[in-house]
């Protein structure tokens, strides 16, 4: 059966988001690659009514305790809301968010791409840090002026899932060797590469992305380190627009 009705069935956004929201804590507790991209799918066709998702993906790469949650979930809003109310209650016991690990909340994951956000320094100043390929990207400066930063976000989230980004530059060559490689190119280059210019949070770093085999490949040096070590991190397009969407909706709804 089609699942691209699926986005019709919610009572109005925000129960749509509670929903996104258990499917985001899948995602973010342990699973392997073929079910983190399906769970990226299915959170995507929770909003949209474009054919991303199949009921064979769903049998073929979730969990038993996913998959089963899962069908539970579409049964619901096949239904009506009230059963999708019900869905979340049940949903919120059987799988909790999670305790504080010092960051008020956490998307995605820190071995490929993370945003995490922290505690508000004023009603505009929110601590945001990123992390990419394991490595934290906010050292210097985490401190976010959210109107401008949730903007950045977006449009960065936009580029990729229009995938309005370059192939790798230098094929056959390593991402590290690409780097080195853009950092002597010419400008005109070099700029077509650049990647989350998003101000003085991440202005610390050298930062380049391309897409090879429709994995982003983000390549990134730190300016203290005088561009001494190179750092990569792979990640499936779908899944870094996702970590991008649900945190900038909770920075935004923190800042309304």
């Amino acid at each position: 059966m089609s699942l691209i009705d699926l986005h019709s069935g919610f009572r109005d956004k925000d129960q749509r988001s509670l929903a996104q929201g258990v499917v985001m804590r899948w995602l973010n507790g342990e699973h392997d690659q073929a079910e983190g991209r399906t769970l990226v799918k299915l959170w995507w066709q929770l909003a949209t009514n474009d054919q991303e998702l199949t009921e064979a993906d769903l049998d073929r790469d979730l969990s038993p305790v996913h998959r089963q949650a899962a069908q539970e979930l579409i049964t619901a809003i096949r239904q009506s809301p009230a059963a999708i109310d019900a869905w979340l209650d049940a949903a919120a016991r059987q799988f909790p968010v999670p305790e504080s690990t010092g960051h008020q909340a956490r998307f995605g994951d820190r071995a490929s791409f993370a945003v995490e956000a922290g505690e508000f320094q004023s009603p505009q100043l929110r601590v945001v840090d990123l992390w990419a390929g394991g490595e934290r990207l906010t050292v210097d400066d985490n401190t976010a002026y959210l109107p401008v930063f949730i903007g950045f976000m977006r449009s960065t989230a936009d580029q990729v899932r229009r995938r309005e980004l370059q192939p790798c530059p230098f094929p056959g060559r390593s991402p590290e060797d690409n780097f080195r490689r853009l950092e002597r190119a010419k400008p005109e280059l070099r700029e077509r590469f650049w990647f989350m210019q998003w101000g003085e949070t991440v202005d610390n770093v050298a930062k380049y992305a391309y897409l090879d085999n429709d994995v982003l490949v983000i390549v990134f040096s730190f300016w203290r380190e005088a561009r001494g070590r190179t750092f990569v991190a792979r990640i499936p397009p779908e899944e870094f627009v996702t970590t991008l969407v649900t945190a900038a909706d909770l920075l935004a709804e923190g800042l309304a």
